[in-house]
């Protein structure tokens, strides 16, 4: 509320009170003359910025004033929902300037500023509106916990000839991974080749293989980092080919590609 007092006899506007104004609302707005004036013949109210030249924020102009069967006070509303709320965008608090200009007995007096402060509109965010208790969907909770578990049973891989290039799993998205390769001693000598993929796979996931080789000098088995190209991981052969060997490696990937941990030859 904006209320106004205006001494007829030394021609002076003041603010009974303080006025703090927010945006968005209209504003009730009073002038209470010490007498009767004599004939109002003209009332404006403006709120303006600092600028060079003014911005005009709001504006009361002569028809929006009433006096009823008083005729030293008129009240009006002081209509802020426009140019002041683009105004106030960003501002926490902003001090504007009030002009009053009146003219009484044909003669227009404009009065000096009256300093007001405008604050921003409204409760930022309604309690009523408020977000209660927040839950995950289960296909949200799936895709959370899914980097944390391990891959599915693996099938296991048989092999009895050369493989030029063939990914150990198709699996995504594990914490850990266990693979098994079952070597046949095949025909003749042969390689056969298989990479660890390196598409979806989690940073810091962990792939354990266990590969089963005959009583035989055959086969060799390497394992790749994503493509069978440069240096394998491992190379696997039975060194001792008059029994069955058995061999276990653990690799770990960084990111962006497979590292060997840990490889043995189980006893």
């Amino acid at each position: 509320m904006i209320n106004l007092t205006y001494n007829t006899l030394t021609g002076t506007v003041a603010l009974a009170q303080p006025a703090i104004l927010k945006p968005g609302h209209g504003v009730p707005v009073t002038l209470t003359f010490s007498a009767a004036p004599g004939t109002v013949n003209g009332l404006q109210l403006a709120l303006v910025d600092d600028a060079v030249p003014r911005n005009l924020q709001a504006f009361l102009d002569v028809s929006g004033w009433t006096s009823g069967n008083n005729s030293t006070v008129y009240t009006g509303t002081l209509d802020v929902s426009g140019a002041l709320i683009t105004y106030m965008a960003g501002k926490n608090s902003a001090t504007l300037n009030l002009q009053l200009t009146v003219q009484i007995n044909g003669a227009t007096i404009d009065l000096p500023d009256l300093p007001v402060t405008v604050q921003p509109q409204g409760i930022p965010g309604s309690p009523s509106n408020a977000p209660g208790e927040l839950f995950y969907t289960q296909g949200q909770v799936d895709a959370l916990v899914a980097p944390l578990a391990p891959a599915v049973n693996q099938a296991e891989i048989d092999v009895n000839a050369g493989v030029s290039s063939a990914p150990l799993f198709t699996a995504t998205n594990f914490a850990l991974i266990a693979c098994k390769i079952v070597a046949a001693a095949g025909a003749d000598a042969y390689t056969a080749n298989y990479t660890l993929p390196t598409a979806n796979v989690v940073t810091g996931a962990i792939a354990e293989v266990n590969i089963e080789l005959p009583n035989s000098g055959n086969p060799a088995i390497n394992l790749y980092s994503f493509t069978a190209s440069g240096a394998p991981l491992s190379t696997i052969t039975n060194s001792q080919p008059g029994g069955a060997a058995y061999w276990y490696g653990r690799f770990r990937f960084d990111g962006t590609a497979w590292h060997t941990l840990f490889r043995a030859f189980q006893v």
